[in-house]
């Protein structure tokens, strides 16, 4: 998360000067923001660089996140409770979404798997990740 972390810094920079940003200022975004999923980040900073004329404060981060951020401190919390480890895959979520064309229809649509990771046992209803092959040469889709 870290390497992602710093090229959307590095966005910020570009986009408002080199000094907006000063280490100080960037290890505190880094204290508070660590536990967003990197994509979160990247869309509150595009947000942020399309809206704002200043260099964004934290605050004006932590108030687009926060929904984000309470629900990422709660998962990690219960992952420590019960000793899940992270999954980069479905970002602790235990499941991913993935874009498949239906040969039926002829559109692509958005299908629902569940990860092979702690988290994902959880969504048995779901189809596993490592299915996604066998679906997509289904005719039913």
């Amino acid at each position: 998360m870290r390497i992602e972390f710093d090229k959307q810094i590095e966005r910020l920079k570009n986009s408002y000067g080199a000094n907006a940003y000063s280490s100080n200022r960037i290890e505190l975004f880094w204290e508070w923001l660590n536990l967003l999923a990197a994509k979160d980040f990247e869309s509150a900073v595009s947000k942020l660089i399309a809206s704002e004329r200043q260099p964004p404060m934290l605050n004006q981060f932590v108030e687009l996140v926060l929904p984000k951020l309470q629900v990422s401190k709660k998962l990690q919390e219960e992952a420590s409770a019960i000793g899940r480890k992270e999954c980069a895959v479905c970002d602790s979520k235990g499941f991913v979404f993935k874009t498949m064309m239906s040969k039926k229809l002829q559109r692509n649509y958005e299908y629902i798997f569940r990860c092979e990771c702690e988290w994902g046992k959880k969504y048995t209803a779901w189809p596993l990740l490592s299915d996604v092959t066998a679906y997509q040469g289904k005719d039913s889709l």
